[in-house]
């Protein structure tokens, strides 16, 4: 019976040291987790904010007051190729548009792209293109009379 007795002592700090062993084990797993979590969490915020600075100059494009440059309002001519640079929260970004005029019917082609560089130091971009129509912007919202 001692015999029986001094096999389960050692047997239950090999038990113990398994356990230990697999709580370590799933607590690095945990820690993993998390950091990717975090590592995708600052990525998606990152083209959250590049999504947003190309809506919100296509949404400055498309709202011109003017077809014709004029002093004092955005027009549609001023619509034209350039780049700036936006500081958001996670990122230091990098927009460029380019601007291709087509006709019948008069439009431009607006595409945006925007540059960043994520927490991981990996060049990130994304881009959208639309259309902009060349359409007077005062006779927008007008009921026509029918004869």
């Amino acid at each position: 019976m001692q015999c029986n007795k001094r096999n389960q002592r050692g047997g239950t700090i090999l038990e113990v040291l398994v356990a230990a062993l697999i709580f370590a084990g799933a607590l690095w797993a945990l820690v993993e987790f998390q950091t990717n979590l975090l590592r995708e969490r600052g990525t998606i915020k990152g083209r959250s904010e590049a999504l947003t600075l190309i809506n919100d100059k296509m949404r400055q494009f498309q709202n011109y007051t003017v077809i014709a440059t004029t002093s004092g309002q955005f027009a549609y001519d001023d619509i034209v190729t350039c780049a700036s640079g936006c500081t958001g929260s996670t990122a230091t970004y990098t927009m460029t548009w380019t601007v291709t005029n087509q006709t019948n019917p008069t439009r431009k082609d607006v595409s945006i792209t925007v540059a960043w560089t994520d927490a991981t130091n990996t060049a990130q971009n994304i881009s959208l293109s639309s259309v902009i129509a060349q359409i007077q912007p005062n006779s927008t919202g007008k009921i026509s009379e029918m004869l």
